[in-house]
This record gives structure tokens, sequence and C-alpha cells, in this order.
């Protein structure tokens, strides 16, 4: 009997600027013989790192260039935001997307890709590049409204598609979950392998007092900063669930930042956290993608046992994630 074919599906989490320790990551495992995509799944700033991947033109963009269109994107701020208005008018990041993608069409990716994008009072949508009715958008427009995160940029109308449309990290800022779930509909007789990639903030340590808190309104609500906590939380939970499912088959390299989301000065601190990350990761990763490769060529295990790097790596991988005690 023949081993089913192995899928490699890469998510890449939103999170504004801290998408440039995604860029960084992406640029190390673009450059390994062993990465082998199939499809990816983006949101927000990943969809905009996912669609560089997938054009083909990651490695082609320079570090001066993602500094210069950081500065960019959160450059004109609108007169009267944020209380009228979105802080930022949007342009900036429209002229950053053109430069990076031109007149490309979703359809033209050479990678099979999926945007998450909300709507303003609707449900949210799933661009899939292989679909007919999704293929002839132009990219950029896909792009520009999967960032467009409220307060900070105005909503953005898609061709063909009525609605106005809001960033997707509103829905969830880590796709691992809905890679899993795209992946064994695009290919349901193949063995899925999981990479997800982003970012998270640091845990919160201080300790409180049930007994000395308060009732909170909607001002408290908003200053403690507890909606973006519960749309965190729902990232975290996807991928704690994603792992239990996957098991091995699943890998997380992930930052831990303290940043908000349009900081334009924290490019240095992303690229070091991710040169860090990959210096600590990068032998299970590549473990991790010759297995996948493994299942996808019907590789037996004791043909896979003759790397020593690979048995390592698995090793390393296998302790990363067995469940707590």
């Amino acid at each position: 009997m023949s081993t089913p074919p192995g899928r490699t599906i890469v998510t890449l989490d939103g999170g504004g600027t801290a998408g440039v320790f995604t860029y960084n990551i992406l640029r190390h495992l673009m450059d390994l013989p062993e990465t082998r995509i199939d499809l990816i799944v983006g949101v927000s700033a990943g969809a905009v790192l996912g669609a560089l991947v997938a054009s083909g033109r990651l490695l082609q963009i320079q570090e001066q260039s993602v500094q210069r269109d950081i500065r960019t994107l959160f450059g004109e701020k609108s007169a009267s935001g944020p209380w009228w208005a979105p802080i930022y008018t949007g342009m900036g990041k429209v002229a950053a997307l053109r430069r990076m993608f031109g007149e490309m069409l979703f359809g033209e990716l050479s990678i099979d890709f999926v945007i998450l994008i909300d709507r303003l009072r609707d449900t949210p949508v799933l661009f899939k590049s292989w679909d007919p009715s999704h293929a002839q958008i132009p990219l950029v427009q896909l792009l520009d409204a999967t960032s467009a995160y409220p307060l900070l940029f105005p909503p953005v109308q898609i061709q063909g598609h009525p609605g106005q449309y809001i960033d997707g990290g509103t829905v969830t800022a880590s796709p691992t979950g809905l890679g899993y779930l795209v992946g064994t509909v695009r290919f349901p007789k193949d063995v899925l392998w999981l990479l997800s990639i982003g970012t998270v903030r640091p845990p919160r340590t201080k300790a409180v007092d049930p007994a000395t808190t308060d009732p909170v309104g909607v001002f408290e609500i908003l200053a403690a900063g507890l909606l973006p906590k519960v749309v965190a939380q729902r990232g975290w939970l996807v991928n704690e669930v994603t792992q239990e499912v996957l098991g091995p088959r699943y890998f997380r390299i992930e930052g831990v930042m303290e940043l908000d989301i349009d900081d334009v000065s924290s490019f240095e601190s992303c690229m070091e956290c991710a040169r860090q990350v990959w210096r600590d990761q990068s032998t299970i990763v590549r473990a991790f993608l010759r297995l996948a490769h493994g299942k996808a060529l019907g590789i037996d295990q004791a043909e896979r046992s003759q790397h020593r790097q690979d048995e390592q790596g698995q090793e390393d991988l296998d302790t990363r994630t067995q469940p707590g005690p």
C-alpha cells in the first residue's frame, strides 16, 4: 500500500510591524533546499509576506526596502483621526503594495494561497487564489483589505464583491487552525504538515487579588486593552488545539515581542528576534521539512534514519511537541 502524499502548509500571523519577524524567518526558510510549500494561508501583514513568497519576490526584496515601505505604510495621517476617521489615510500602504506587486492578479500566484478578510456588518470571507470568482481580483486590493486594521486604516472595497472589508486579524491574528481546515478540503487524501510563523506578546506576570478588583465599564475595558487580548487569545487557543490534532506534523516558529502594531522603530529588534529564533530552531525546522518530504516521496523510516541531523532534529521536535503533565 502506497504512502499518501504529504502537503506542507505554511500559515502566517498578522501583527503589523511585528511582521518584520516573519519576513526574516521566511527569508531563512526560502533559502533552505528542503522548503517546498503547497499552500499558504495568511492574514493581515502575514498575507502580504505570504504573497511575496507565492509570487517569488521575497528574496528579491532587501532589508532597506522593507524599512522604507514600513515607514511609507504608516506615514500619512488623516486630519481628523482617530475619533472621526482612521489615524492613517491608507494611501502610503497602497503605494507600498503597488511597488511590491504592481498589477498582479490573485490567480497569478504560483502557490495556492488563502487570505482571510473580515467585513464590516457582515461575515468574514476566505479569498482563494484557485477560486475562479477570486482569481481575477487585483492582488493589491486583497492585501490592502486584509491589512486595514480598524482605527488605523479605512475599510477597503474589493472588485466584484459588495461590502467594506477590514483586517482579517479581527477574526484571528493566527490562521493556524484555518490552514489545517482549508488543507483538508484542498488536499482531502493527503497527509498534512503545518508550519506556523508569527509572534506573541510576553505573558503578564502581575498577580491580581480578586478581593480588590472592581467592575469595569467600556472605558476601563478599552484602557486595559481587553479587546486586542480577546483576538490574541483566539489565535493562541487555535494554535494549542492544532498542536493536539496534528502532533509532530505541526511546528510553530514564534517570536515573543512587546510592541505596538504601528511601531516603525521596532525594525531592528524584530530582525534580531528572528535571527535568535532561527539560530535556536533551524535544525528542527529542517528535520520537520525533510520528514514532510519523506511522506510525500514515500521514503521509509530506515532510509530517513541514515541522516543523523534528521534524527537529532526529530528528537528535539518530539520533545517540544509532547503535551505537558
